[in-house]
């Protein structure tokens, strides 16, 4: 049976190894000793690696993901589908270009407040400009100037 887990404070040993501390002195002000220290900061390297394995395997099936969907998307499929359902599918795509090139997807600034407007429109909260269920979000200028 081996020894018992060391717990360490690692948010506050990176932040002192950021700082230019040293591997022993912050293995000191962490109340551990330097080759815990060094054996925790391994662990966190190798769970890195992992994530970072992660998200490229999961960039690939985005690319993987609209490519298979360009590839089914004939002239003939296009010109049987209602327009409803291309716009639809256009958009998935131009979804998958924001997330492959690692651009935010949610609509922020004027287009989202109009989009938003629109939405409410549509489910009948807003009619004739007025809010009809009387629940409503604060719209400061700063969220609309985002």
């Amino acid at each position: 049976m081996g020894r018992a887990r060391t717990d360490v404070n690692m948010d506050m040993a990176l932040e002192l190894l950021g700082n230019g501390f040293t591997l022993k002195e912050t293995a000191e002000q962490c109340g551990t000793n330097p080759m815990t220290l060094k054996s925790r900061i391994e662990e966190l390297n190798k769970e890195e690696s992992a994530l970072l394995a992660y998200d490229k395997r999961h960039f690939l099936d985005l690319i993987r993901t609209k490519e298979r969907l360009i590839a089914h998307m004939t002239e003939d499929k296009m010109l049987a589908a209602p327009l409803s359902s291309l716009a639809q599918a256009y958009g998935i795509v131009a979804k998958f270009d924001q997330l492959v090139q690692g651009r935010p997807t949610e609509i922020v600034g004027m287009m989202g407040y109009l989009m938003q407007i629109e939405k409410m429109e549509r489910e009948g909260k807003i009619v004739d400009g007025e809010i009809v269920d009387g629940e409503s979000e604060e719209v400061s200028e700063e969220s609309i100037d985002q």
